[in-house]
């Protein structure tokens, strides 16, 4: 559904628009659905999404003893704010304030962390601000199990650059 958007987008725009009026979001994967958001030209938003086909996975006492560190709780407080509830100021403001935290968090973390900063910085025409963001994510030394923990944040990170290289501003 999200790709038929994005065509039509695409047919009737001459580009599929990420902000502004319209717009529409990167499907997400949260922890109950995946979903994205479409904001018509009058600023109402749609929020489409699919439940996953499998149950959330079962937390064992592993996972329920070992405490989120402050910056993995901002980076999904921030994640859900930009992406499941479209308020991609207060996500920057959530991840604005943990950064100077950011050496507690993995590499990997932290990657995400700026990918998203950076996604939300181009939502918000902070074009240049992305950049150093993109370049901050860019310049993490990455282990092959970090490098596969990121695949997403990488991709989102391609399609910033692609958009930015193509004059977009």
């Amino acid at each position: 559904m999200h790709k038929e958007f994005c065509e039509n987008l695409k047919n009737a725009y001459g580009k599929v628009p990420s902000r502004g009026f319209p717009r529409i979001t990167k499907p997400n994967n949260l922890t109950e659905d995946r979903r994205f958001n479409l904001i018509d030209p009058a600023g109402n938003r749609l929020l489409i999404g699919q439940k996953h086909a499998s149950a959330a996975p079962v937390q064992t006492e592993q996972t329920v003893m070992a405490q989120p560190s402050r910056f993995a709780n901002a980076f999904e407080t921030a994640y859900r704010l930009a992406y499941a509830k479209d308020e991609p100021a207060e996500a920057a403001k959530v991840l604005d304030l943990v950064f100077s935290k950011a050496e507690e968090a993995s590499a990997s973390l932290r990657y995400k962390a700026y990918v998203l900063r950076a996604d939300i910085a181009a939502s918000m025409d902070e074009i240049n601000h992305a950049r150093v963001l993109m370049q901050e994510a860019e310049q993490l030394s990455l282990s092959g199990q970090e490098r596969e923990e990121v695949v997403e944040a990488t991709k989102r990170l391609l399609e910033l650059k692609g958009a930015f290289g193509r004059g977009h501003s």
